[in-house]
């Protein structure tokens, strides 16, 4: 099937050839060197006799080897169901079993180390090594058969959202969608701040998300149809964001929050970031006292961006120009919303009826669909189209008939010098219908007990908003795309290691 994607990787992969694709840990991999092992990878699937448009499995990494598969499938105009390497080989099975793949690819240390072998062969479908890039061809493991398998109307991607809040599901993304999606992020780069004039040469999109998550595969995507350079981080470094801004004079990069705060405490001179206009920020939201920091240090505005996987990109988002016009009158906005992309409304989250006001955020975004997304964030439009996120509805704690929103306790804990980071969840309790619980990650150097940070908020807060139990660990749990993870908080509060302040 052709499609706009799969012929512009391929105008890539035969008209850059020799010329500078992918950066890893400081040497350049040329767009020839992927196009080569797409192409082997090409006959090896040929081979197995999997149809056209199948959907074939990747336990995707940031290397180079997972990323010339992954634009060699799209090539292909196959559909490419992303897999998340971290996790156990168990629970790839499981999953595996439900996704009516034609074949799958890995990399040779998830072939043996997630066990990829057996769980191909119980499904009866043949599993491709990816080998090492210029060192080892991709090859097929031995005893895997294939049944015949149904072909996937039109579907580029198969992906799973981040599972920050529970078990993550899987999206279909169109061809169509895909191309949409990059088409209007180059446009919100220039809202961003990215200037482009006759003889400057881009700088390079930097990867710091996961491949298999939607920011991660969306950069990938992108790079293939534009034919941008590339540097490909194994996962996110500091260290190397700032040699990458420092080399390459980026204009705009994008940072999540937890990325920032990891910037700020590696502290690099000004002149490291001299030439960033501005950082765009996402994914989780940003503390606002390593917005302010940030800005401070290095001279430059922290942008926001609303989107999801569901959307396919970002549907909001705040421009320079706007930061300028209206300096901090907007704070707390993720964005101006993007009508041309998408439909908002704000509805009640009891009735579903369309209001006025802060209310359950809806949206219809034009590349994915014509139905509405019913989100769970509680959110609010202003008169100049900002779109403000005030919390998630499913968040808040419902303590024996009182409304607790996370983030009043959150923002009471940082108050305290010794706290660096905070997240608080609900439990199920008995009596009350839930409890909060908070888990605390305390800055370097400094110490403080549960019983000291819930003496600090009975101070600040009401009697029902107050903790029953808080956790001190050294690191918040977070997923390999630096949110937030909620499964993971949930778990340090198993009985055995429940710290209860006493009091």
């Amino acid at each position: 099937m052709s499609n706009r994607v799969s012929e512009s990787i391929a105008g890539t992969f035969e008209n850059l050839s020799d010329m500078d694709g992918v950066e890893v840990d400081g040497c350049w991999l040329k767009w020839g060197a992927l196009a080569g092992l797409a192409s082997r990878l090409d006959l090896l699937i040929e081979g197995t006799g999997a149809p056209a448009q199948a959907r074939i499995g990747l336990v995707a990494r940031n290397h180079p080897e997972s990323v010339a598969a992954f634009l060699g499938l799209l090539k292909g105009g196959y559909c490419v169901v992303l897999i998340n390497p971290f996790q156990t080989g168990q629970a790839i099975a499981e999953e595996v079993a439900q996704l009516g793949l034609s074949l799958m690819m890995a990399e040779p240390q998830d072939v043996d180390g997630l066990g990829l072998a057996r769980t191909a062969s119980e499904n009866n479908f043949p599993l491709i090594n990816l080998g090492a890039l210029e060192r080892r061809a991709p090859h097929l493991v031995p005893y895997c058969t294939m049944q015949a398998k149904p072909e996937s109307e039109d579907c580029a991607l198969l992906i799973g959202t981040s599972g920050t809040s529970g078990k993550p599901k899987r999206i279909p993304i169109r061809y169509d969608t895909l191309f949409a999606s990059v088409v209007e992020t180059d446009t919100i780069n220039r809202e961003f701040g990215e200037e482009r004039r006759p003889g400057l040469k881009p700088s390079p999109l930097i990867q710091y998300s996961p491949l298999a998550h939607i920011t991660g595969a969306l950069t990938i995507a992108r790079v293939g149809i534009t034919g941008r350079r590339l540097i490909l981080l194994k996962k996110f470094d500091p260290k190397k964001w700032i040699q990458a801004i420092s080399t390459y004079k980026h204009q705009i990069a994008g940072l999540p929050p937890a990325m920032m705060k990891m910037v700020l405490d590696e502290a690099p001179g000004a002149d490291e970031l001299q030439s960033l206009r501005a950082v765009w920020t996402g994914s989780a939201p940003p503390d606002p006292a390593v917005v302010l920091e940030f800005e401070k240090r290095y001279s430059v505005h922290v942008l926001g961006n609303y989107g999801a996987t569901e959307y396919c990109g970002a549907i909001a988002n705040e421009r320079l120009d706007d930061r300028i016009k209206y300096g901090r009158a907007k704070n707390g906005a993720v964005g101006r919303v993007r009508r041309h992309v998408a439909d908002f409304r704000i509805v009640d989250p009891d009735t579903g009826s369309e209001k006025a006001g802060e209310g359950i955020l809806e949206v219809r975004v034009h590349r994915v669909g014509t139905e509405w997304i019913r989100t769970s964030d509680l959110a609010s439009i202003d008169d100049d189209d900002f779109l403000f996120i005030h919390g998630r509805a499913d968040d808040a704690i419902n303590r024996g008939g009182f409304k607790i929103v996370p983030t009043i306790i959150t923002d009471a804990l940082k108050q305290h010098d010794a706290v660096d980071e905070a997240f608080v969840l609900g439990l199920a309790d008995a009596r009350l219908g839930q409890v909060p619980v908070a888990i605390v990650q305390l800055q370097s150097g400094a110490e403080a007990t549960a019983e000291i940070l819930l003496a600090h908020l009975r101070n600040r807060l009401v009697a029902y908003q107050v903790p029953i139990a808080i956790k001190i660990v050294a690191t918040l749990p977070r997923t390999p795309s630096m949110k937030f993870d909620k499964p993971g908080m949930r778990a340090l509060f198993d009985d055995d290691h429940l710290i209860k302040p006493a009091g």
